[in-house]
């Protein structure tokens, strides 16, 4: 987001006059966390929360998913959409 948010920002607003409307009072904040390899785990209330890094994608810079290991559950972000091929390989569906 440091590179690019503004950009995005500026893109998203050039959409039309919802989305400038809708992000009016948007601004950009730096991280509270920064974390640097394959896999970074939190423990949020009781919920154990895997940030998994997918460099291999060329979809984005850092693309990454958030899993939640126990729920089976996994969050793809814009790596998955309506109406395109996803840039994800299942690894495992065990």
């Amino acid at each position: 987001m440091a590179d690019k948010g503004q950009h995005f920002l500026e893109m998203f607003r050039g959409i039309g006059p919802a989305a400038t409307a809708a992000l009016v009072d948007t601004r950009l904040v730096e991280a509270d966390w920064l974390y640097d390899g394959d896999l970074f785990e939190l423990a949020l209330g009781g919920w154990t929360v895997q940030l998994r890094t997918r460099r291999r994608n060329v979809h984005t810079q850092g693309d990454q998913v958030v899993f939640l290991p126990a729920e089976r559950v996994l969050f793809t972000g814009d790596l998955a959409e309506k109406n395109t091929f996803p840039v994800f390989r299942v690894v495992s569906a065990a």
